[in-house]
């Protein structure tokens, strides 16, 4: 017979699910998750540490979903070592994605990586999927925004692989999600454009999918139609916010301060990024945060104020540095050019710094087929801030 505490908590994780997955709703999740997980936080069965691991891994997907980063690693982290006291191994790979993802978001990439190739080695020898591509695509993602473009490629092989395997829809989402990211950030937009409208057409409702409709928003109007990107940042950002999920609300809110930005409506993308930055106490997820500096640099350009347009540029260089983000060195490092050149400054230490991380993709990219676009990176990167 089942004891009270155990059916409890597989009440509450698959009605907290429910919840989460399938009706959206962000914050009767979180009540129903952080409930359950308080309530029988000590214990030694380790049947229950099972369960109660297996809560809190959903409860921590929950709180990414809600912006709560922080919270979200901190309660993976608590499940992970229940799930080693508990001796299981399943719930260890169920764990570890969520405490990847968390630390993906902050731009803890180097421990988001370790995470997910942990995850990857539990599911050796278990038929998983679903879960096998969640590890997969979070260290494809690592080794995209590290400028790793060699093993990139040969993750997103395994991807595809996985995918004929499985035939399932939200992996398919997550395998043309990561390659349409790798696109868009090498300046073939058109082509990521139809990625992420292949993704729109799929039946799932995940954070990934709602990551890529912001995606899409944005290369729409990089592609020459801003009416329609920016209508669907603005749908995007509606949706989220009604379900709670805070994390892809504000992603394209900042996603729609930067298209703003490129349009010359300065005034509106600076009312943006002024309420996400009242509006987000804890640290914000490096996409937010990158796509929210880059607004206010160009916005500070356009407004001829090239030394606000610097101190945004640096803030977003520091951060990227710390974590070995390429691609957003790359962009800060443009804004940086720029800022000087008005300022009737040299340009040549941040000329160098951006043409060495040029070469460095473009030696990682040897002998994949994104060498071609990475060869056309340097000049969809001058236009991109006329």
């Amino acid at each position: 017979m089942v004891n009270e505490p155990a059916l409890w908590l597989r009440y509450a994780f698959h009605k907290g699910g429910l919840a989460l997955v399938v009706e959206g709703d962000m914050q009767e999740a979180l009540q129903v998750f952080g409930e359950a997980w308080s309530r029988w936080q000590v214990e030694v069965d380790r049947y229950l540490l099972e369960l109660h691991a297996n809560l809190g891994s959903r409860y921590a997907q929950a709180l990414i979903f809600t912006g709560r980063l922080e919270e979200a690693a901190q309660i993976a982290g608590q499940a992970l070592e229940e799930t080693r006291r508990a001796l299981s191994h399943s719930a260890g790979a169920r764990v570890l994605p969520a405490l990847a993802m968390a630390n993906f978001y902050l731009g803890r990439y180097d421990q988001a990586l370790r995470q997910a190739e942990m995850t990857r080695a539990m599911l050796r020898y278990m038929d998983n999927p679903r879960l096998s591509a969640i590890a997969d695509s979070l260290s494809a993602m690592v080794m995209l925004a590290q400028g790793k473009l060699g093993a990139f490629w040969k993750l997103m092989e395994e991807l595809r692989g996985e995918l004929r395997t499985a035939q399932v829809s939200t992996v398919q989402a997550w395998t043309q999600r990561v390659w349409g990211d790798a696109l868009q950030l090498l300046g073939a937009i058109e082509e990521s454009n139809r990625v992420y409208e292949q993704i729109a057409a799929l039946p799932v409702n995940d954070v990934y999918r709602a990551e890529a409709l912001v995606r899409w928003g944005l290369g729409r109007l990089l592609s020459g139609d801003g009416a329609g990107g920016l209508a669907l940042l603005e749908d995007t950002s509606r949706q989220m916010y009604a379900e709670g999920n805070l994390l892809i609300a504000r992603l394209a809110d900042a996603a729609r301060a930067l298209a703003l930005a490129l349009m010359g409506r300065c005034e509106e993308s600076s009312a943006l990024t002024d309420t996400l930055a009242q509006a987000v106490s804890a640290p914000m997820d490096m996409l937010t945060f990158a796509f929210a500096h880059l607004a206010m640099a160009i916005v500070a350009l356009k407004q001829n104020n090239p030394l606000e347009a610097r101190m945004k540029a640096m803030a977003l260089l520091s951060r990227a540095s710390d974590h070995e983000v390429v691609f957003m060195e790359i962009y800060a490092l443009v804004i940086l050019i720029r800022s000087a050149r008005r300022m009737g400054e040299d340009t040549a230490p941040f000329v160098q710094s951006l043409q060495d991380r040029l070469q460095t993709l473009k030696q990682n990219a040897c002998n994949t087929p994104l060498e071609a676009h990475v060869e056309g990176l340097q000049g969809w990167i001058a236009t991109f801030l006329q």
